[in-house]
Order: C-alpha cells, then sequence, then structure tokens
C-alpha cells in the first residue's frame, strides 16, 4: 500500500508552513497580521496593537508607541518570509530563555524575515530586514516582544543621524 499523499491547497485554503499537531499553520493570515501590525503602528492605533500582541507584551505598547510618535518614525513592509519553522523557533527560544526570567506562553511559534523601508518625518532611507516572531496562543496568533522593534528603530535613527553629520 502506498502512503497517502497530501493534496494541494485549493484556492480558498491557506498554506500550511509545517504541521506540528492538529493545526496547519495559517500562513497567509500571519502575513496578514504582520502588515496590520505594521499599519497600526504607523498610524498609531494602541488597540489593534494591543489585540495583535502576545499578552505578555502588551504593557511594552505605550513605551514603542511614544517612541514612533515622539520621533516621526513609520515602516513600509516590503516582504515578508518565513525565517524559522517551528522546530528552528522552538530550540532559538529555549536558548534564548534560558537566561530570560519571564519566558511567554505560546503552543506553536515561527520567526519571519520582514523587510522594511524606514521613514523618518517623511523622508524614507534605507532598506532593513527586521525579524518578526509570533507565536500561537489559546486567542490565535500574537505578535511577541514589540520592544525588539523599538530597538531596531532606535539602532537606525542612530545611523541615520550619524551619517547625516559625518
Amino acid at each position: 500500500m502506498y502512503p497517502k499523499q497530501k493534496k494541494p491547497p485549493t484556492e480558498n485554503e491557506e498554506p500550511s508552513i509545517q504541521k506540528e499537531g492538529s493545526q496547519p499553520v495559517p500562513d497567509d493570515a500571519i502575513r496578514t497580521m504582520i502588515t496590520t501590525y505594521f499599519e497600526a503602528l504607523n498610524q498609531q492605533d494602541a488597540d489593534t496593537l494591543m489585540s495583535l500582541t502576545h499578552p505578555s507584551y502588551t504593557t511594552d505598547i505605550p513605551s514603542l508607541l511614544k517612541y514612533i510618535r515622539d520621533n516621526s518614525v513609520s515602516f513600509e513592509i516590503l516582504s515578508i518570509s518565513l525565517l524559522m519553522d517551528q522546530k528552528e523557533f522552538r530550540e532559538a527560544m529555549e536558548r534564548s530563555y534560558k537566561e530570560d526570567v519571564m519566558e511567554p506562553k505560546f503552543s506553536r511559534g515561527l520567526s519571519y524575515d520582514t523587510e522594511l523601508m524606514f521613514t523618518k518625518a517623511g523622508k524614507s532611507y534605507h532598506m532593513i530586514a527586521f525579524y518578526v516572531d509570533v507565536a500561537e496562543t489559546k486567542k490565535g496568533w500574537k505578535i511577541l516582544d514589540p520592544l525588539v522593534l523599538q530597538t531596531m528603530a532606535e539602532i537606525e535613527l542612530e545611523v541615520i543621524e550619524k551619517s547625516q553629520k559625518g
């Protein structure tokens, strides 16, 4: 007897990245969530950001929004691609949380490479690569650690300011 082959997704189905457990990963929905997250960030929409952020990190949203507002920073997504599958993500999280006090609770996670155009005060600068970690919770897929985005924005802003002086 031959093993059953999985049929390709139809037009209305979302493709599965990797099946680990009972449900496939909704790749298209996660990419849409990441896009919505950056749109909400640019619009300084705290409610949407809170709803898309993992509960362990929602207290970081006001700080991120203040930084974005105070520095007139925005982002345009150029592309989103899978960076780490579930197994790689789990291994990376296990390593990074060995020394960390708080470990967010989730059942599955992935990391996406997101290419962004960085804009400050209406002037676009070079493209930057940024990874977005997402995790599945009881309430769906959520974005992890928004302060990583703030740190990245701070570094980019510093590079821009130094290049303008030099």
